[in-house]
């Protein structure tokens, strides 16, 4: 990688902003990174792909499918040179045959995408381009949004908005309160608010802990827009949750 890539990526805003402040410690973007900026592309291009013509806001679903674009290259040459740096130092591991990805919650598709919403929902997500591709395609589709960047304010929104929100979309790992971290304290207030976890790691392993917190599914980015309605659209067809796990039960 020449010098002016790499100044790119060691300059580039959307880098750990933790590990950045530490002295002696080299820049790395996580693959969690990565998948959010793949997922606001395919979002974004999903979005212009279903629009009529080219309506005014066409012009600025491709403003931000480029930018999306250029955070996942940047990503991208982020992760490959921390890979070569690597594979430097330790030598390569038969890892033999992978097993298959586990097919997401929610999956299969139907009609009941182009239903109109009436829900409210909050977004707690850290990924400015994932959080305003979901803004932009879930208000197209009738929801009303409430965002929040980070857990610690997706809690204030909780708290400000309780009677209002009807569900929330959770990024599971988030700086200053994580997914879980918001989950239990979200549960305070709001015991039986129905919730869907995002993330762009496989979440099969939190399986157990995300029911006992009353998580209706999870959704592996990048997912499709028609996969969200979908899930959406079952989670307000299926009673409210009942978690077992709370801060007046908990073991």
């Amino acid at each position: 990688m020449n010098e002016e890539k790499k100044t790119q990526i060691e300059s580039h805003p959307l880098l750990d902003e933790k590990k950045a402040s530490e002295p002696h410690v080299p820049i790395r973007l996580s693959f969690h990174t990565l998948n959010n900026h793949l997922a606001a592309c395919r979002g974004y291009a999903e979005l212009l792909a279903r629009l009529p013509a080219l309506p005014p806001e066409a012009t600025e679903y491709s403003k931000q499918l480029s930018r999306a674009l250029g955070d996942a290259l940047v990503s991208a040459m982020a992760l490959e040179q921390q890979a070569k740096e690597r594979a430097s130092e330790v030598p390569v591991a038969d890892v033999g045959t992978k097993t298959p990805p586990k097919t997401e919650i929610g999956a299969r598709a139907s009609s009941d995408e182009n239903q109109i919403a009436c829900e409210t929902l909050l977004i707690v997500e850290d990924d400015e381009a994932f959080r305003e591709m979901l803004t932009n395609y879930l208000q197209r589709r009738g929801y009303t949004i409430l965002a929040a960047q980070n857990g610690e304010e997706g809690i204030t929104r909780i708290q400000q908005h309780l009677e209002d929100i009807d569900a929330v979309l959770l990024d599971r790992h988030m700086p200053r309160c994580d997914g879980l971290e918001f989950l239990e304290e979200m549960r305070r207030y709001a015991p039986r608010l129905r919730v869907v976890m995002l993330s762009g790691n496989d979440l099969e392993h939190e399986r157990t802990i995300l029911e006992r917190y009353g998580v209706f599914s999870h959704l592996k980015k990048p997912f499709s827009l028609r996969v969200l309605s979908h899930t959406l659209r079952q989670l307000f067809a299926a009673p409210p949750p009942s978690p077992l796990l709370s801060p007046s039960n908990d073991e």
